[in-house]
């Protein structure tokens, strides 16, 4: 268990047993306080009788426990020390609540047999869910207490106390990527390569990665400490373990065509004794195919037996039994549940490629209408309020509009001008498939932290119907062009979809008429996108299954009689293992149903009423903002609803659930009109039309970001990396006076820091906190310059206005 702590008062012994509560069967005193061995300070140090149990507790109210909220799942951890004499009986550890009432269990580590533990070093003790609770806060709690409970007959230690977020603790391995630079600490059966993208393709993450030859080293292991040291990181009795390993067969190693039992990697964990008798403690296989060489592939070692007391190491090894090199990367080992072939904090951001610019040279085609032309740059729909309203239009074509630009000479793109004037792309109306530009957003990304786009994916039956009807599929052509700038050696970056199911049930994509039309025309898609990623590095896995987060899962046709329900969901991911072999992790935006096909959630609610800065189509016309103005208590409830929601429902299964934090830092859909639809209901009662969420005087993302970690999710996913049309975009904005002479200073002055990159280097700062990383925020000023500078003088580069 290695979840952050929480600070428990009194916890420590230096201050005495004042504070600790005491019990023992036979009436007596059982602990006092002595040196702790081995560690300094002070230890509670009972001796005994034989038939005599006792228990050692202390208490805390909640308020005082930094952290202990409601819902929050919590584990609390101990130091057991058994002195030589020590003999018969038990030691645990226990976590409990009190609402006034009566004490409810929420965890209780794995027992220690006094009998068969080791002596002479400090064993762990963490608790675990009991059967009738998840380990959570309940609601209405109002104190927590850790009982020490010990049967255990002689001369017994405990020491070092905490309360900390339950989490399924992953192991430190060294040089798990095999990118350090110090001496290597791997072993094997003989010499070991370490490669990198110079002269071999890249490891899974990072530019490193180890490779096995069946000439050379067949087999790599490292041993980890199974006790003994103080880390939290270290191995515990009881625990049942796993481990992960991503693997690449040579491009050109002579596989099978079908699975073979002489061809084959496996993945094992062993506990080993004093003594040198060993256990095996987790185990997976894999028999790799001719289709399979060249890609990376998970694999994972899943528990056979747990950790006894009596191991004091652990070995993870790799084998491989193949007919040539295998490519090794990214080793992990923990408890069961705590990896994932994933580091353990990620952070995406969604990417939208609808974007199309006259200016882009490889355009395949030159569309007569200006819509064509501009794509979504270009909005002159009426919005569903007023269909006379025309000020929230945006016509960027000079040859059918004379005002295209704006007052400060830019084009007046499909984005809000209710932040003024200067609310545009930095470097001007982009083509989304412009790889020059397709290379900045990812090193822009990746400069502030971000680990993986989620791209916004219609689909590829409407992208062919698209070509057939002669117009240009951009969000799919703009997928592909990011898959291959992700694939290039250098980006160490990973992309998932976000697959919108809508296009087939809102008539998007012709001939589908029924319900079963649809759910094939979905099972097409998926389908094709499994094809099409399966071998690439860059595509996002869980657990080695494809990442896919829904956006509307539930979708219905116009009239509702057609929908998409839990069923649908399961139908879909069965059709699609069977005609790919592969298995999708698919992320909802709403919390499932039991049983349901999603495995995670990424609750997608970026707008309240209570939230808006206008909240009747009227005061949005006058630009009047509604009074009283929304309160950021508000915000922070609307957070909680739905940060917390996810979190609940992960808990239900947190080995198997994932719960996606979202943040976004504002949204105005007033350059699109509100994408023409009613969307919510007033104040007074009538349709809004168009969003615009209020900045609570800029503490508006600070606040959602605060509220998405407080959640404790391990994943956050930001809204949006460049949605101009909805204006919650993180990519650099154009200011007036800096894009004509960017180049002239190498610290950005305090209003273009703001201004230009004060969304991006906002979302750095946090990102940095939370992944407990580094970032240099003189980086993303200077990715930015350098692609201006290039896109001004060098004609292979596209300049856009």
């Amino acid at each position: 268990m290695a979840g952050s702590t929480a600070d428990l008062p009194a916890a420590g012994f230096e201050l005495g047993l004042g504070s600790w509560s005491q019990f023992a069967s036979d009436g007596s005193i059982p602990f006092v306080l002595s040196p702790a061995p081995v560690f300094s300070g002070q230890a509670a140090y009972g001796n005994l009788p034989t038939g005599v149990t006792a228990s050692l507790s202390l208490s805390a109210d909640l308020a005082q426990v930094e952290g202990a909220t409601p819902g929050v799942k919590l584990e609390a951890r101990g130091q057991l020390w058994l002195s030589p004499g020590a003999g018969a009986g038990t030691a645990s550890l226990e976590l409990q609540s009190f609402d006034g009432i009566s004490w409810t269990s929420l965890g209780r580590s794995v027992a220690i047999d006094g009998s068969a533990a080791p002596r002479g070093s400090w064993l762990r003790l963490s608790t675990l869910p009991v059967a009738s609770n998840d380990s959570s806060v309940p609601v209405g709690s109002l104190e927590l207490r850790c009982v020490f409970h010990c049967s255990i007959e002689g001369g017994v230690y405990f020491d070092e106390l905490e309360l900390g977020r339950f989490e399924y603790a992953e192991y430190a391995l060294a040089d798990a990527s095999f990118e350090g630079a110090g001496p290597f600490v791997w072993q094997s059966n003989g010499p070991l390569d370490v490669h990198d993208g110079t002269t071999n393709a890249e490891g899974y993450y990072g530019a490193q990665h180890l490779t096995l030859d069946s000439t050379s080293a067949t087999e790599a292991w490292q041993s980890l400490s199974a006790g003994g040291v103080l880390e939290w990181s270290a191995a515990e009795a009881g625990r049942s373990l796993e481990a992960g390993i991503w693997l690449r067969p040579d491009a050109a190693m002579p596989l099978p065509f079908a699975s073979s039992p002489t061809v084959f990697v496996e993945l094992r964990i062993f506990g080993l004794q004093a003594g040198g008798a060993e256990t095996l403690l987790a185990h997976g296989i894999w028999h790799p195919v001719i289709n399979e060489r060249g890609s990376w592939r998970y694999l994972q070692a899943d528990p056979v037996a747990p950790l006894s007391a009596l191991h004091n190491e652990i070995r993870l090894q790799v084998s491989s039994v193949l007919p040539g090199a295998l490519d090794v990367d990214f080793v992990q080992i923990g408890e069961q549940y705590a990896v994932d072939g994933n580091p353990r904090r990620r952070v995406g951001a969604n990417y939208v490629g609808r974007y199309r610019s006259p200016a882009y040279p490889d355009a395949p085609s030159s569309p007569s209408s200006a819509q064509e032309r501009w794509r979504m740059w270009r909005w002159v729909s009426p919005n569903a309020c007023d269909s006379s309203f025309s000020d929230f239009f945006h016509d960027p074509d000079c040859a059918t509009s004379s005002t295209c630009l704006r007052t400060n000479g830019r084009r007046d793109l499909a984005v809000t001008t209710l932040r003024g004037e200067d609310e545009l792309p930095l470097v001007g109306a982009y083509d989304s498939r412009d790889r020059d530009v397709l290379r900045y957003h990812i090193a822009l990304a990746q400069a502030a932290g971000i680990d993986h786009f989620i791209y916004d994916w219609l689909g590829h039956r409407l992208a062919l119907q698209s070509i057939n009807e002669g117009r240009e599929p951009i969000n799919h052509a703009c997928f592909e062009a990011l898959e291959e700038i992700a694939e290039e050696n250098g980006n160490d970056f990973k992309l998932a979809v976000m697959y919108e199911p809508k296009v087939h049930f809102l008539g998007w994509v012709a001939g589908e008429s029924t319900l079963q039309a649809k759910i094939n025309g979905i099972i097409d898609d998926l389908v094709w996108l499994v094809e099409h990623q399966a071998a690439q590095r860059s595509a996002l896995r869980h657990d080695g299954r494809l990442v896919v987060f829904i956006f509307r899962g539930g979708a219905c046709n116009f009239d509702g009689s057609q929908c998409l329900d839990s069923a649908a969901w399961t139908t879909i991911c069965q059709s699609v293992q069977i005609n790919t072999g592969e298995a999708l992790f698919l992320i909802g935006d709403r919390v499932p149903v039991p049983g349901a096909a999603m495995k995670g959630v990424s609750m997608w609610k970026l707008v309240d009423l209570d939230l808006l800065k206008y909240r009747t189509y009227q005061d949005l016309v006058n630009a009047t903002p509604t009074l009283p103005l929304p309160e950021i208590a508000r915000l922070t409830e609307h957070l909680e609803s739905v940060h917390l929601a996810g979190r609940d429902w992960q808990r239900g299964d947190d080995g198997e659930r994932v719960a996606v934090a979202v943040v976004w830092p504002g949204f105005d859909d007033s350059g699109v009109s509100g994408w023409g639809v009613p969307n919510v209901i007033g104040a007074d009662g009538l349709p809004l039309c168009v969003r615009v969420i209020d900045d609570f005087q800029g503490a508006m993302y600070p606040t959602v970001v605060a509220s998405a970690l407080e959640s404790g999710a391990d994943w956050i996913q930001i809204a949006t990396w460049n949605d101009w049309n909805e204006d919650t975009h993180l990519e650099p904005t154009w200011l007036e006076g800096y894009f004509g002479s960017p180049f002239s200073a190498s610290l950005s002055p305090a209003k273009v820091r703001r201004r230009v990159y004060g969304r991006l280097l906002a979302s750095q700062a946090w990102i940095a906190d939370f992944k407990g990383i580094s970032l240099n925020p003189l980086l993303i000023p200077r990715i930015a310059r350098d692609y201006l500078m290039r896109a001004a003088s060098l004609p292979s580069v596209t300049q856009y206005d």
